[in-house]
C-alpha cells in the first residue's frame, strides 16, 4: 500500500502541476502606457511628386503608381477561371502593393520619413493630463506598412509618465488630421490612423496588436493594466532574456531609437527574416533587414514572389517573458466634430486643403486614452506541488503504514509468544 501511494504521489508531481491567481489591486498612481500612432497610409501622394531629389527608386514607385492594375472578378467569371489557379496566383492587388513595397523599402531611412506623413502637420492638438504638449513628445520610428509612426511617452528621451486620476480628462487626448487626399490607392484602401497602446519595453507592431480609428468620429478608449507572470521550465515555457539575448533574437534593437526589449512578436519576425536570408538570400520587405540579429548586413530586398514556407524550426528560441505588462481596451465612438464645431477645422491653417464642412468631417478625428480606473490586475501563474510537499507526502505515506506494519507485527509476535506459553502449560498439566 506505501508503495502503491507513493508512486501515485511521485507521477502526481511530474505533471508540474501548477495554479493561477487572479488579483486587483489600486494604485494612488499609475504608469502611463506608450500610445503608437501612424497614419494607415505610409506615403504621401503630394510629398512624393514634389522631392528634393529624384532617385531611380523613386521614379519606379511613381510609374508603378500610375500603372496600378485594377483587378476585379465579377460574379459571372468565378466559373471561368481554371480549378488549379485558386491558391496558385497572388491577388492583383497584393501583388501591386508588394511591388511598390520593395521600392520604397530600397530608399534611404531619410528619403521613407520625407515621404511619409509628418507629425508637425497630421496632429492638430495634444493635451496629456489636462497639459497641452507637442509633436516634441513623442518618438519616431518607421514601419514597412504604415510608414511613418510616432509613439507618445516611449521613454526614450523623457521620463515615463503618470497619472493620478482616471477618466478622459486625465489622459491623453489628440486631435489628428490624416490628409486623406495625399492617399495613394494601392497602399491604402481604407483611411484613418492606426493606434497600439503598449508597455514602453514592446516594440511596437500596429499592423498585428493595433487599432483602426476612422475619421468623423471621437475614439474614446478606456484601458486597464494587467500583469503577467508565468512560471519557468518545468512548470511554464517562460524564459528570462538577458540583453545579449535580447540583441541575438530581436533585430528591431538596431532599428529603432527606443528602449526596447525582448518580446515574443519580435522574435518570430526576426527568425523568419533569418529564414528568409538562408533560403532566398534576400530580406523581406516587412521585416529589419540590417541587424545584428539577421546574422548578416543585407542591403537587398527579395521579389515579391519570394516567400519562405510556413515551417520555421528557429521559432523554438522564442518564448513568452515570466514577467509582462499589458493593456486592455475598450473603445466607443460617437460622431465628431459637431456641425458647430466642426467650422474650427475649416478655417485651420494646419490644414492645407479648401474643405466644405462635409469633407472636413472625413479628415479628422478625436482620440481620447485614458484609465479607467486606478486599479491593476495581477494574473499569477505558480507551481502548485513541489518537491517538498513530493517528500512531506511520501513521508506522510511512510509514517502511517509503516506504523501500522510495526504494531501489526508486535501483536504478531505476541500472540505467537502467548500461544508458546499456552502449549507449554498443557505440557506441565499433562506430566
Amino acid at each position: 500500500m506505501t508503495l502503491w501511494l507513493s508512486t501515485l504521489r511521485i507521477q502526481f508531481y511530474y505533471t508540474y502541476p501548477t495554479n493561477t491567481d487572479i488579483t486587483l489591486t489600486h494604485n494612488d498612481s499609475m504608469q502611463f502606457p506608450a500610445v503608437t500612432i501612424c497614419n494607415v497610409n505610409p506615403i504621401s501622394l503630394s510629398a512624393l511628386r514634389n522631392p528634393r531629389v529624384k532617385t531611380s527608386y523613386l521614379t519606379r514607385i511613381l510609374t508603378s503608381i500610375e500603372r496600378t492594375p485594377n483587378i476585379n472578378i465579377t460574379v459571372e467569371d468565378w466559373d471561368d477561371l481554371v480549378d488549379d489557379s485558386y491558391f496558385n496566383n497572388i491577388d492583383g492587388d497584393r501583388a501591386a502593393y508588394l511591388e511598390i513595397q520593395g521600392l520604397y523599402m530600397n530608399l534611404s531611412e531619410d528619403e521613407r520619413r520625407t515621404y511619409g506623413h509628418q507629425l508637425d502637420t497630421m496632429m492638430l492638438s495634444c493635451v496629456f493630463n489636462e497639459y497641452r504638449c507637442s509633436p516634441l513628445n513623442f518618438s519616431y520610428f518607421h514601419n514597412p506598412k504604415h510608414g511613418n509612426c510616432f509613439v507618445f511617452n516611449s521613454g526614450a528621451n523623457d521620463p515615463i509618465l503618470t497619472t493620478q486620476h482616471s477618466g478622459s480628462t486625465y489622459g491623453l487626448s489628440l486631435e489628428l488630421y490624416i490628409e486623406h487626399n495625399d492617399y495613394i490607392a494601392s497602399l491604402a484602401n481604407d483611411a484613418g490612423i492606426r493606434i497600439e497602446i503598449h508597455n514602453q519595453t514592446h516594440m511596437p507592431f500596429p499592423e498585428d496588436y493595433g487599432y483602426s480609428l476612422f475619421p468623423g468620429a471621437r475614439n474614446s478608449i478606456g484601458i486597464s493594466m494587467v500583469e503577467i507572470r508565468r512560471e519557468i521550465y518545468p512548470y511554464g515555457d517562460c524564459n528570462k532574456y538577458t540583453d545579449d539575448e535580447n540583441t541575438r533574437l530581436n533585430a528591431y534593437v538596431d532599428t529603432v531609437n527606443l528602449p526596447i526589449h525582448y518580446s515574443d512578436k519580435a522574435c518570430k519576425k526576426t527568425c523568419y527574416q533569418r529564414q528568409m536570408i538562408s533560403q532566398c538570400g534576400c530580406c523581406l520587405t516587412e521585416y529589419p533587414c540590417v541587424s545584428k540579429a539577421t546574422t548578416r548586413v543585407w542591403t537587398r530586398y527579395c521579389n515579391f514572389t519570394l516567400r519562405a514556407d510556413g515551417k520555421n524550426d528557429n521559432y523554438d528560441m522564442c518564448s513568452d517573458l515570466c514577467h509582462e505588462t499589458v493593456f486592455s481596451t475598450e473603445i466607443s465612438m460617437n460622431m465628431w466634430p459637431s456641425n458647430p464645431h466642426m467650422r474650427n477645422y475649416v478655417l485651420n491653417p494646419h490644414i492645407t486643403y479648401n474643405f466644405d464642412l462635409l469633407t472636413s468631417r472625413e479628415n479628422v478625428l478625436k482620440l481620447d486614452v485614458y484609465y479607467k480606473d486606478l486599479n491593476y490586475e495581477s494574473i499569477d501563474t505558480s507551481y502548485s506541488y513541489a518537491a517538498d510537499s513530493l517528500l512531506s507526502d511520501i513521508g506522510g505515506q511512510l509514517g502511517l503504514w509503516l506504523g501500522l506494519s510495526v504494531v501489526t507485527l508486535f501483536e504478531f509476535v505476541e500472540l505467537v509468544f502467548d500461544c508458546i506459553i499456552l502449549l507449554l502449560r498443557r505440557c506441565r498439566c499433562r506430566e
